[in-house]
């Protein structure tokens, strides 16, 4: 019993890493995205190109907004249910398809982010909490991505007309 409870407060004290980890990389993209936003925000007026591209780094920012947020009450409350880590999981796969091929060193801490949300998944190490807090089937948790997405497009489109009439 009392092993037991040993490896329990282990993997507990392991998914909340993972989750620190997806955090410290989360936070360190949203830095590079805002740095790439700024620099392209002088030339958008001028540039066609830089539009679109401008308005992929503003839903990116929205999108990794919400995964810090969700991350940082997951490692911070320590509650971590297998289902929570579903939703920023999927989300960051979306915006690594947002962002496509670049900048790789986005790409790169994307990637570190969603290792380390696999490795909390993929271990099993969570906190059981009451079954109205998880998400039960596929269906409600494609809704939430889909939900945080089109929240992402419409933050994007306000963000570039306010860059443009600038």
């Amino acid at each position: 019993m009392k092993d037991a409870m040993i490896r329990r407060r282990g993997s507990e004290i392991n998914a909340r890493v993972a989750v620190a980890k997806a955090l410290s990389a989360v936070r360190q993209s949203l830095l590079k995205v805002k740095i790439q936003e700024r620099r392209l925000e002088m030339v958008v007026k001028k540039d066609p190109i830089a539009r679109s591209i401008l308005e992929n780094l503003y839903e990116v920012e929205h999108l990794l907004e919400f995964v810090s947020l969700r991350l940082e009450t997951l490692a911070v409350t320590g509650i971590i249910p297998l289902n929570e880590l579903k939703v920023p999981l999927k989300v960051l796969k979306k915006v690594t398809e947002v962002l496509g091929g670049s900048p790789p060193d986005i790409l790169s801490l994307l990637s570190q982010a969603e290792e380390a949300l696999k490795e909390a998944f993929e271990s099993h190490m969570y906190v059981s909490t009451p079954q109205d807090m998880l998400l039960d089937s596929t269906e409600s948790l494609n809704r939430d991505v889909e939900n945080i997405l089109n929240e992402a497009k419409v933050v994007a489109e306000h963000r570039l007309e306010e860059a443009l009439s600038r």
